[in-house]
């Protein structure tokens, strides 16, 4: 919020951004109130029990009926019937060199699990792009817009798992739009 958490400027415009640098580097007091303002934002929105209430939320948008937990557990917690079951589906960068969405399914998955909800994944990784040559790298291109292979295999998992929910992340460019066809055949939101 531009004055409460930080400040906006135009895009490009090079001598607002120095202006407002040059704002924050003189005034301690200034960057205090941001700080706080900053902070009072990140507790009320992106805490991990914040996180997990708007996951929920639209888990129960999307299936009527299911409950919502009131918070999130310290610990592990045993699987909850009334939760939703989830299914992560997630294109991870190069092993070893996990991106910043890579992280983020992590930390999803784990608070996902600490509140007794059941999580499956559906993952590709790109180290599949890697390891090709110049026909198999033509091949992924075409297979971009739809993957048999990806559709046949989250089908099958969709299937034996029935989840009650499929939540997508990073899925180009194995994954790919087949993935979401795979659900809507299933009748997976």
């Amino acid at each position: 919020e531009d004055g409460r958490t930080g400040y906006h400027f135009p895009p490009g415009d090079v001598v607002a951004l120095a202006d407002r640098v040059r704002q924050l580097w003189d005034d301690s007091g200034l960057r205090q109130q941001l700080r706080v303002g900053a902070r009072a934002r990140f507790e009320a929105s992106y805490t991990p029990e914040a996180n997990l209430q708007q996951l929920l939320s639209i888990y129960r948008q999307l299936v009527p009926g299911l409950a919502l937990a009131p918070r999130a557990p310290v610990r592990l917690a045993a699987r909850r019937k009334d939760l939703p079951k989830v299914l992560l589906v997630h294109n991870f960068y190069r092993s070893g060199t996990p991106g910043g969405e890579d992280v983020v399914v992590r930390q999803e998955r784990e608070l996902l699990e600490s509140a007794g909800i059941e999580v499956v994944t559906y993952t590709k990784s790109n180290d599949d792009v890697d390891e090709r040559d110049r026909r198999q790298v033509v091949s992924t291109a075409a297979n971009m817009s739809w993957s048999h292979r990806s559709h046949d295999e989250l089908t099958r998992l969709l299937r034996h798992q029935r989840p009650d929910v499929a939540h997508f992340h990073n899925t180009f460019p194995l994954i790919t739009p087949s993935a979401y066809a795979a659900c809507r055949e299933q009748g997976v939101p």
